[in-house]
């Protein structure tokens, strides 16, 4: 299944030397794109009201209101914020293609990795020239924005499953960058306020940076191990932990020089000639991508025949129809399954595929979870995006075609997987290094040997 596309751009705000002049919009304009992508989404999505009626939805288009004369980063904002009445997290919203290529040429980007915590913004890692600028201070204002309304800001017109925020708030941990200058534009130099490690107050003007020269920094103090499937064993205690950092077939061929089929049943060899007892899997950070691996990943851990997606449905005119879909029916467990026990590391960026894994795997109770509720839903997503382009604003969008039922959502809150036992990074934990969930887990398996002997 497609998940968001991080493409490396930025929206200009304001008009810079260097940057060129950037589009202005009518107000028709504009509403003409608002109108065509109602009816777009009328005529293809199948999830818009499931979390909110059609009065809903009909009012939330009537109650535009659109100034005279729109800037390309508003237009954007405006189109953008339909995401909190579609409320789906595989529908997405990127600028124009040529304010795209003309910003990865040109633009300059926010040179921080930054981290919220549900009330206040850090700064996790310093990408900037600034040595003063230091690791784990709090953020009081972004160029005169608080914190705290402009992250709401971006939250509230970004893509979700639901009322479930926790997707876009892991977007935002990792891609702060690119959605700040989405909505707030790319200066070339960020006025930070700043609450120090020693609780003083300090004012910082930093130089924004290139794109080509943000990611060699990135890259720089983030080397890549080229992992993309792997495991890991601690045979004194029969501990293995599987960590799986994307479902794409492609990913992992293109990336990691792996095919998902053969890592797996190798891995699960080894599991079983060590005697593993214990096993901790990880799909935090994990995306999604094809379904019929989570399938496979099933038939080694479940005891029976198993569905992974119970149903789908489409658009046929005014009305939703169901319709045949990918991994239907009951799959079949392997002979040489794993029978021990099992514990699952989830948190935001388990999206998409990861919460179909993680939602079959709590169907059928054959799990515990430890970490931060899922960015994707527990009982039904919307997917098989088809690409738009709105003829005016020239915004590009991509719309869900088809509706995945994972299990029967009647009387349930449409929740992401919420974790047995939720524990949650800090900053100082990122900063530091220290894996919270991994070491809590280790722990939870030990008691357990214990309390079983």
């Amino acid at each position: 299944m497609r998940t968001i596309r991080i493409i490396l751009s930025i929206l200009l705000f304001h008009f810079q030397d260097g940057y060129g002049q950037i589009k202005n919009f009518t107000a028709q304009q504009v509403s003409e794109d608002v109108e065509y992508l109602k009816n777009q989404l009328l005529s293809t999505h199948p999830n818009i009201f499931i979390y909110n009626s059609k009065s809903d939805f009909d009012t939330f288009f009537k109650r535009f209101k659109i100034p005279d004369t729109v800037a390309e980063n508003e237009a954007y904002s405006i189109i953008a914020s339909t995401s909190s009445i579609i409320k789906d997290g595989h529908t997405l919203f990127y600028p124009s293609s040529e304010l795209i290529n003309h910003n990865n040429e040109s633009g300059y980007f926010f040179p921080f990795n930054l981290f919220w915590d549900g009330s206040d913004l850090f700064i996790r890692k310093n990408y900037s020239s600034n040595s003063e600028i230091h690791e784990g201070a709090k953020i009081i204002s972004i160029n005169g924005v608080k914190s705290q309304e402009l992250i709401q800001f971006m939250l509230h017109n970004m893509m979700r499953d639901g009322n479930n925020y926790n997707y876009p708030i892991w977007v935002i941990n990792n891609y702060f960058f690119e959605y700040y200058s989405y909505f707030y534009g790319c200066p070339a130099i960020f006025n930070l306020e700043l609450k120090d490690l020693d609780g003083s107050d300090s004012v910082f003007n930093v130089n924004g940076l290139p794109k080509s020269e943000l990611l060699r920094r990135i890259r720089y103090c983030n080397p890549s191990e080229s992992k993309g499937i792997y495991i890991d064993f601690d045979l004194d205690n029969s501990v293995a932990i599987l960590t799986i950092e994307d479902w794409h077939n492609n990913i992992l061929r293109k990336y990691y020089k792996q095919n998902f089929k053969k890592e797996i049943s190798r891995i699960f060899r080894q599991i079983n000639q060590y005697q593993i007892n214990n096993l901790i899997i990880d799909v935090r950070d994990n995306q999604g991508g094809d379904p019929k691996n989570s399938r496979f990943l099933l038939s080694y851990l479940l005891d029976r025949p198993f569905e992974l997606v119970e149903g789908y449905k489409k658009v046929n005119g005014d009305s939703l129809v169901s319709t045949r879909g990918p991994q239907m029916g009951y799959h079949n467990p392997k002979k040489e399954r794993f029978h021990g026990t099992v514990v699952v590391l989830i948190n935001g960026g388990s999206f998409s595929n990861s919460a179909i894994f993680c939602s079959s795997l709590r169907k059928y109770n054959r799990a515990s979870f430890v970490g931060e509720e899922t960015g994707g839903s527990e009982f039904i997503i919307a997917g098989h995006t088809k690409s738009i382009e709105l003829p005016n604003t020239k915004i590009q969008v991509e719309i869900s075609t088809l509706q995945y039922l994972i299990k029967d959502y009647s009387n349930s809150e449409l929740a992401g997987i919420k974790p047995d036992y939720e524990i949650k990074p800090t900053v100082n934990s990122l900063i530091q290094g220290k894996d919270l969930e991994k070491e809590f887990s280790i722990n939870l398996i030990g008691k357990t040997a214990k309390n079983k002997l």
